[in-house]
C-alpha cells in the first residue's frame, strides 16, 4: 500500500461493505493497521482552514484562523 510521504497518519483498512449512495458508492471499511508521525493537523472547519489553538500559541501559521478544541462542532 503506498503512503504518502510526509502524512501525519495513515489507515488500511479491509473493505467490509460497498453501498450505493445516489451518484457516488459508499464504502465501509475495517481497520487492520495504522501508523503516523507527531506534528499539527491542518483543519477544515467552517469553510476555512485552521490550526489548533493551542495554549502557547505555537504551531498557528500565517493566514489561517486559530481553532480552539472548545468550539462547538455539530457531528
Amino acid at each position: 500500500m503506498p503512503i504518502i510521504e510526509g502524512t501525519l497518519a495513515w489507515l488500511r483498512c479491509r473493505v467490509d461493505a460497498v453501498h450505493p449512495g445516489g451518484d457516488h458508492v459508499i464504502v465501509v471499511g475495517n481497520v487492520v493497521d495504522m501508523g503516523g508521525q507527531g506534528g499539527e493537523p491542518l483543519l477544515f472547519y467552517g469553510g476555512r482552514y485552521r490550526n489548533l489553538d493551542r495554549e502557547s500559541g505555537a504551531g498557528d501559521a500565517p493566514g489561517l484562523e486559530p481553532f480552539s478544541i472548545t468550539d462547538r462542532i455539530a457531528w
